[in-house]
């Protein structure tokens, strides 16, 4: 699956299908008791990402990125290609807190 962003919004398209996995109850809730200290509070911290905004800041609307979210819950492990650029960009962890999330940690995909 190819997803065009807008530029510079690849971590932000992280945090909003983070959002979308926790909002449609697709995370691996094993993983996420295991492998994070407050799993309620780190649930939590997404409730404050912008995804009425998500559209005008991502060049994607909200209905696609649940899309997006649904197929990585179906088909996971995946392999996420980004730019490089995006390893150097703020919040470039949460490409690994949604694979510890997913449950991905340790398993080919």
């Amino acid at each position: 699956m190819a997803v065009p962003i807008s530029p510079e919004s690849g971590n932000l398209l992280g945090a909003l299908l983070m959002k979308a996995l926790i909002d449609e109850d697709l995370v691996d809730s094993d993983a996420v008791n295991a492998e994070f200290t407050d799993p309620e509070g780190w649930k939590a911290s997404f409730e404050k990402v912008p995804a009425d905004s998500a559209e005008s800041l991502t060049g994607i609307a909200p209905e696609k990125i649940t899309e997006i979210a649904r197929t990585l819950a179906k088909n996971g492990p995946v392999t996420i290609v980004t730019g490089k650029r995006v390893a150097y960009r703020e919040h470039y962890g949460i490409w690994l807190t949604l694979a510890t999330a997913m449950g991905w940690l340790d398993r080919p995909g």
